[in-house]
């Protein structure tokens, strides 16, 4: 291989200039086939059928919203206090400012988002709160259906023995040939019981309803008590996924895009950085992640250039 790489070299030294046009018309041959057919070069690439390219693929239909790259802009005070109220305001100003650039899906403000958090934490202090007390007072209502119940069923009790004296009266008064006014007697006191059972009865339909109406929000009241705690559950998992510093000096503002990072292109990126340095924050000092500040490289670069210029060199 050795001795092939030399008469190589050497036979292209000895006829250096044909050597160099005949790259020279390589090139343009490359050239012109590109110029009519190739369309215009890129900075970014997919690469379809891979690992990667499939969870992508896959994300973007279930979760559209999450399935772009996303970079981030390191937000920290030059005096090393606390985010101002003028300063957090700038910055709001500013993450919506970035909403407008091209490809950019979404911008989350870092002091929107953790006040968000505390609200949520709120709610969930708030919900719980009100859970003990909707507990209390399902179980105040259901001490009281039952008392009430109790209350039926034992007027319900003294009905049926009062109907079963009446019942041994009326026997003993048709037994005995009682007159017509006995009777009439016995009918006027049955009369009197049949109302009080209808209306016995009507109180328990009526606690019956109740007591579903309180089942109903039992039931409702552990749906709610499920919600609330899965959400606690959530909030308690992101706990350690903070956008501010505990002591207020940085904060952390996420660009999300429309599209992956591999078919992201340089200006999308390249315009981010632009819009914040063209809106500095007074006392703020702005770093941008990797994924922002870095992009793929140029297919022909300063150092590919020079490696041509030397060649060239060398061969004549």
């Amino acid at each position: 291989m050795a001795e092939l790489l030399y008469r190589l070299g050497k036979a292209s030294a000895q006829r250096a200039w044909i050597v160099i046009v005949a790259w020279v018309a390589v090139l343009g041959l490359a050239g012109g086939a590109f110029a009519l057919g190739a369309g215009t070069l890129a900075t970014s690439f997919d690469v379809p059928g891979t690992a990667s390219g499939e969870v992508t693929d896959e994300l973007a239909q279930k979760l559209p919203d999450y399935s772009g790259a996303s970079g981030q802009i390191v937000l920290h005070t030059e005096d090393g206090e606390p985010f101002s109220d003028e300063q957090r305001a700038e910055v709001a100003d500013l993450a919506a400012g970035i909403r407008d650039l091209p490809d950019v899906a979404r911008v989350v403000d870092p002091f929107e988002a953790e006040q968000e958090r505390a609200d949520r934490q709120q709610e969930i202090t708030d919900g719980r709160a009100q859970l003990e007390q909707g507990r209390a007072q399902l179980e105040s209502g259901q001490a009281q259906l039952d008392a009430a119940r109790a209350e039926v069923e034992s007027g319900q009790a003294q009905l049926q023995d009062a109907q079963e004296q009446l019942d041994a009266a009326r026997a003993q008064a048709e037994a005995g040939g009682a007159p017509a006014s006995q009777l009439a007697a016995l009918d006027q006191q049955q009369a009197q019981l049949d109302a009080q059972r209808q209306q016995l009865d009507a109180a328990s339909q009526q606690l019956e309803a109740q007591q579903a109406e309180l089942d109903a929000s039992r039931e409702e009241l552990a749906t709610n008590e499920t919600q609330l705690e899965l959400g606690a559950d959530l909030l308690e998992l992101s706990e350690g996924i903070g956008v501010v510093s505990s002591d207020g000096t940085t904060a952390l503002l996420n660009v999300a895009f429309d599209v992956p990072l591999l078919e992201l292109d340089a200006e999308a990126k390249q315009a981010v950085i632009d819009y914040v340095e063209a809106h500095p924050i007074d006392g703020v000092e702005v770093a941008f992640s990797t994924t922002l500040a870095q992009s793929l490289p140029n297919l022909i670069g300063i150092g590919e250039i020079a490696g041509v210029v030397i060649a060239a060199i060398v061969l004549l």
